[in-house]
């Protein structure tokens, strides 16, 4: 009896360092956005404009802040939702998503004058989807009209 108490005990005691060892999480690090500038001298309405994004994560989001591409806008209208049915025909803003690698600039065009928020997002995930960390930043624009 012994002997199969200490073989089921080794056996445990195996399995459980296997587990910790081979299943640890992945620790997640914050993003970090390194460079998100405008590289236009002016910016005039109906001309696009030059963003340069530069990150270290996994996965980045530009939202120009123009019409149909406004960050807040979209968090307000997920963070306070109406009907369902208004739900399924409701417009939501769109951000570009970006490959950290390969995307070093984004574009907006502004087709009104007018101050807008340019977002830059980066993103880290870990653990298949369970640890995300963001790194948010924004930029105020402020569009002239054209001559």
């Amino acid at each position: 009896m012994k002997i199969k108490s200490k073989l089921k005990i080794l056996i445990i005691s195996l399995v459980t360092i296997i587990t910790t060892t081979f299943c640890e999480k992945e620790k997640v690090e914050k993003p970090v956005i390194n460079e998100f500038e405008i590289t236009n001298s002016s910016i005039v309405a109906g001309v696009p404009v030059k963003f340069k994004v530069y990150c270290d994560a996994d996965k980045a989001s530009f939202w120009s802040g123009a019409e149909g591409e406004d960050y807040d806008h979209y968090m307000e209208l997920i963070n306070n939702p109406s009907s369902d049915e208004e739900n399924k025909i409701r417009d939501y803003d769109e951000g570009q998503d970006l490959d950290p690698i390969k995307d070093t600039i984004a574009f907006g065009k502004y087709n009104e004058p007018g101050t807008y928020t340019a977002t830059f997002i980066a993103i880290n995930i870990g653990n298949y989807g369970e640890d995300i960390k963001t790194a948010i930043q924004k930029l105020e624009v402020i569009v002239e009209a054209s001559e």
